[in-house]
C-alpha cells in the first residue's frame, strides 16, 4: 500500500524578525549629556561622541567605532537581570581588557538560557580605562551575545499516549506536551507539524492557541468522528521545529487510545427463532441458544438476555432464559394439551437502550402422555356413573351410552372401547368414538346382587383378534373405568337371621337403654324389598327391640338373686309388598354384679415402728371385714418413698432407714381395689409412730468449735462464772438429756 503522509502546519504565534547582528562599538568619545545608567536602545548601534573639545589633547584611539560580535558559545559565564526592554545587563563576572593592548577576552560562558522570549537577549556593559591617570577617560562598551541555532527541540519522553472516548465531539480534544529548546527567538521553536501516515488515523488537526501568560498551547483535536469498533488506536506524529537555518525539529509521537462508549446495540443473529420441543421434557434442558453480539467492549458489549415482560407473564413457568450465556431451558413441566405453541420474545440489552428482542416459536411435540377419557351417560337421574337395569330384562335393552376421548394428537389420540369379562352386557358401536352399552342375556338379580363391569383396554383403532387393540404410542397408554349397573329388585326373598338363636349374658343392674345384645337379619332384595323391621313376640319380656338396629335393652333393673335366666323370641320381616319375615329365639343369662366395696375392720390404722431399723422391717397389715376376704384386692399406692404394701395381703413393710430426728410420724392414705369388671374402693388412713433411739451423740451450740479460748481477767475470785457452755441431743427425753463433765 503507498504510504500516505499528510503534513500540517502550525506556527507558536511569535513575530520574528530578522536575525540580530548585534554591533558593538569602542567609542574614544563620550558625551558628557549620557549618564551612566544610560545604555544604547534595542537598534544595537550606539556611538559615544565626546563633543567636548577640551579633550582634543589626549591619546586618542586609532578608529572612533569598534564592531565586535560575540557567540554564546565561546565560555563566558554571564548572569542576566533585565535593565530594559530588550537588555540585560551582566554585573559578575565580566570581560576583562589587557593593559598592553586595546583587546577585550571572554572566558568561563556556559551556556544557560532558559528564556526564549526574542525580547530578551545578552547584553554585556564593559566600562573601559585608559590610563596613566592624566588621561584618565572611562569608555562604555556594550556587547550583545548573538544566539546560534545549537539546540534541537526536544519531547520528553518522545511518546505521548492519550484515551478518548469514541463519543468525543468534533474540535474536543486535548494538550500535547510542549518541546524544550534553549534557543532564543527565532532558533527556538516556531512551529508545529502534524504527520498522518495511515489515511485511517486522518482524524486530527493541530491547534495552537496563545494563553493570557502569552505561552502557547498545542492541542491535537477531532476533525471526524471516532469508532473504536472500526480502529481502537490512532497513531500520528508531531514535529516541532524551530527558525533556525537549517531547521532543528523534533518528534513525538502520539497514541491515541479510543475508549469505548456504548455506541452499538446488541444485534441477534436471527429475528426469528422456530424449534421444537416434545412436552414432558425434562426440567433444565436447553432447547435453544439465542446469541446476539454487540460490537462494543468491555461493560458495553456485555449482552444480557432475558423474557419480555410478557413473555414472562404467560410463560416464566415453562421456560427461562439464562441472563448471560442466551440458553433457553425448560422450567416447568410442559404438556401441549395444555400449550400447543409458545411465542417467545427474547430481549438482548447491554448497558443501553432500548433491548433488541428476538422472537422463538416453541412448538410442542406431542408425546403419548395422556390416555384415553371415558364419559358415561345414562338415564338415571343421580349418579351418571351407574344405570339401573330391572331382573328378568330381555336382552338388547339399553343400559348406558359411552363417550371416549383422547387429549393427543394424531395416531396418539385414536382409541377403541370394549368390555372385559362381560357376561351379561356389551358394547354397540354407535359412530366414532361413541357407544351403546347393552343387555345380552336376561339377568337375575338375587345371583347377582351388586354387579359392576370395567369399560377397559382404550386403545388405538387398529383391531386385532380376540377385541385387543393398541395404538402407534410408545409405550401405548390404557385407561379402564368402573361402570356400575344396579339391578332393580322384586321382593322374592325373607328376612334370614344371621343366628337361629341368640344367647347373650347380662349383668345385673345394667342400667335402662343400655344395649345388652343385638340381632341381625339380612335380606337378598333391594330397597325397600330388603329393609327389615324388628320386634318382639307377645311374650313381653323385660326387654325392649330397636325397630330399626335390632339391638335389645332391658326395661327393668335385672337382679341376679331374682332371676337368672329369661328366654323370648324375636321377628325380622321386611317392608316389601307383601311383607315377608323370619324368627329367631333370644336367651339371656343374668350375670352376678360386683355391687359391694372391701370393707376395712377399722376407719384408721396406727403403728408404731423404731427408727434405724434396717429395710424390710413389718409395720403391721390392713385387715378386710370377714365378708370381703374372699375378694381379689389390691392395695395401692403400690410406691411411696419410705414403706412398700404387699398388693395381696396389705402388709406395709419400710423401704429405708427411718430417722426419728428428721420425721417422728407417717401418714399414708392406703386404698383397696376389687378387680371384678366394676371395679369398687375402699380407703383408710395408716398412721406409722417412730420411735426414737438413742443414735445421737449432744452438740455444744457455745462454744460453736471443739476448741474455744478464754480471755480471763486478774484477779480471778473463787467461785465467779467464767463461761457458760451450751449442748443440745436431737434425741427425745432420756435420750436426748445432756449432762456435762469436765474431763
Amino acid at each position: 500500500m503507498q504510504q500516505y503522509k499528510q503534513h500540517q502546519q502550525i506556527y507558536s504565534g511569535y513575530k520574528f524578525k530578522h536575525r540580530r547582528n548585534i554591533n558593538h562599538r569602542l567609542d574614544n568619545k563620550n558625551d558628557s549629556n549620557k549618564s551612566d545608567n544610560n545604555y544604547p536602545s534595542n537598534n544595537h548601534n550606539n556611538n559615544y561622541n565626546n563633543n567636548n573639545n577640551k579633550y582634543n589633547n589626549f591619546p586618542s584611539h586609532e578608529q572612533q567605532n569598534y564592531q565586535t560580535e560575540q557567540f554564546h558559545n565561546r565560555q563566558l559565564q554571564l548572569h542576566s537581570r533585565p535593565y530594559q526592554k530588550g537588555h540585560h545587563q551582566s554585573d559578575s563576572p565580566r570581560p576583562t581588557t589587557n593593559n598592553n593592548n586595546r583587546n577585550i577576552t571572554v572566558y568561563n560562558f556556559n551556556n544557560n538560557n532558559d528564556d526564549d522570549d526574542e525580547n530578551n537577549f545578552c547584553l554585556i556593559h564593559v566600562d573601559v580605562a585608559i590610563k596613566p591617570i592624566e588621561y584618565f577617560k572611562i569608555i562604555r562598551c556594550v556587547i550583545q551575545l548573538l544566539d546560534i541555532n545549537d539546540n534541537v527541540p526536544i519531547y520528553s519522553p518522545s511518546q505521548f499516549i492519550q484515551e478518548l472516548s469514541e463519543s468525543s465531539q468534533l474540535e474536543q480534544g486535548f494538550v500535547i506536551p510542549i518541546p524544550k529548546d534553549p534557543d532564543l527567538g527565532r532558533n527556538g521553536v516556531v512551529g508545529y507539524e502534524l504527520i498522518v501516515e495511515d489515511p485511517d488515523d486522518d482524524k486530527f488537526k493541530l491547534k495552537a492557541i496563545t494563553k493570557m501568560d502569552g505561552s502557547t498551547e498545542v492541542k491535537l483535536v477531532l476533525t471526524s468522528q471516532l469508532d473504536r469498533e472500526v480502529k481502537d488506536t490512532h497513531n500520528v506524529k508531531v514535529v516541532a521545529h524551530d527558525g533556525g537555518v537549517p531547521s532543528n525539529r523534533g518528534v513525538l509521537e502520539v497514541t491515541i487510545v479510543v475508549l469505548d462508549s456504548n455506541d452499538n446495540v446488541p444485534s441477534f443473529e436471527q429475528t426469528i427463532y422456530d424449534i421444537s420441543v416434545t412436552e414432558n421434557t425434562a426440567r433444565g434442558t436447553v432447547v435453544l441458544n439465542v446469541l446476539a453480539r454487540d460490537s462494543d467492549s468491555g461493560l458495553n458489549g456485555e449482552v444480557m438476555y432475558s423474557f419480555a415482560p410478557s413473555t414472562q407473564n404467560m410463560y416464566g413457568d415453562l421456560f427461562e432464559v439464562d441472563l448471560k450465556s442466551g440458553d433457553v431451558k425448560v422450567k416447568g413441566l410442559i404438556d401441549r394439551e395444555v400449550t400447543r405453541l409458545c411465542h417467545l420474545i427474547v430481549l438482548a440489552t447491554d448497558n443501553g437502550t432500548p433491548p433488541l428482542q428476538s422472537e422463538v416459536a416453541v412448538v410442542i411435540d406431542d408425546q403419548n402422555d395422556n390416555a384415553p377419557s371415558i364419559s358415561i351417560n345414562t338415564l338415571a337421574e343421580v349418579n351418571a356413573q351407574a344405570a339401573s337395569v330391572l331382573e328378568n330384562s330381555k336382552a338388547g335393552d339399553f343400559v348406558g351410552h359411552v363417550i371416549g376421548n383422547d387429549a393427543d394428537a394424531g395416531i396418539n389420540g385414536k382409541f377403541n372401547c370394549s368390555l372385559k369379562k362381560v357376561e351379561y352386557f356389551r358394547l354397540k358401536r354407535m359412530f366414532n368414538g361413541e357407544y351403546n352399552i347393552i343387555t345380552s342375556s336376561p339377568i337375575d338379580r338375587e345371583l347377582l346382587k351388586k354387579t359392576s363391569y370395567q369399560l377397559s383396554n382404550l386403545y388405538s383403532t387398529i383391531n386385532v383378534p380376540q377385541d385387543i387393540s393398541t395404538d402407534f404410542g410408545n409405550p401405548p397408554l390404557v385407561s379402564e373405568r368402573q361402570f356400575f349397573v344396579f339391578i332393580s329388585d322384586v321382593n322374592d326373598n325373607n328376612p334370614i337371621f344371621d343366628q337361629s338363636v341368640y344367647k347373650f349374658n347380662v349383668t345385673e343392674n345394667s342400667p335402662f337403654g343400655f344395649p345388652v345384645a343385638t340381632v341381625r337379619a339380612t335380606d337378598i332384595d333391594s330397597g325397600n324389598n330388603a329393609k327389615v323391621t324388628y320386634l318382639i313376640m307377645k311374650e313381653s319380656p323385660p326387654f325392649a327391640i330397636n325397630s330399626n338396629s335390632g339391638e335389645i335393652t332391658p326395661t327393668t333393673l335385672l337382679d341376679y338373686e331374682v332371676i337368672k335366666s329369661i328366654t323370648f323370641k324375636v321377628v325380622a320381616k321386611d317392608n316389601g309388598t307383601p311383607a315377608l319375615s323370619a324368627t329367631a329365639t333370644v336367651v339371656v343369662e343374668v350375670q352376678d354384679a360386683n355391687d359391694h366395696p372391701p370393707i376395712f375392720t377399722v376407719p384408721t390404722f396406727q403403728f408404731q415402728i423404731s427408727e434405724n431399723l434396717p429395710p424390710e422391717s413389718e409395720v403391721g397389715y390392713q385387715n378386710l371385714h370377714s365378708s370381703q376376704r374372699s375378694k381379689n384386692v389390691t392395695w395401692t399406692p403400690k410406691y411411696l418413698p419410705k414403706f412398700k404394701i404387699d398388693k395381696s395381703t396389705g402388709l406395709i413393710t419400710t423401704r429405708t432407714l427411718l430417722d426419728r430426728e428428721l420425721a417422728d410420724k407417717h401418714v399414708i392414705i392406703v386404698a383397696a381395689v376389687d378387680s371384678n369388671d366394676i371395679t369398687l374402693t375402699s380407703s383408710t388412713t395408716v398412721v406409722v409412730m417412730v420411735n426414737d433411739m438413742n443414735d445421737n451423740p449432744p452438740k455444744f451450740i457455745y462454744p460453736p468449735t471443739s476448741t474455744a479460748t478464754i480471755i480471763l481477767p486478774e484477779p480471778l475470785l473463787t467461785g465467779r462464772t467464767i463461761a457458760s457452755l451450751t449442748a443440745v441431743d436431737a434425741d427425745l427425753d432420756l435420750n436426748g438429756d445432756v449432762r456435762y463433765f469436765v474431763v
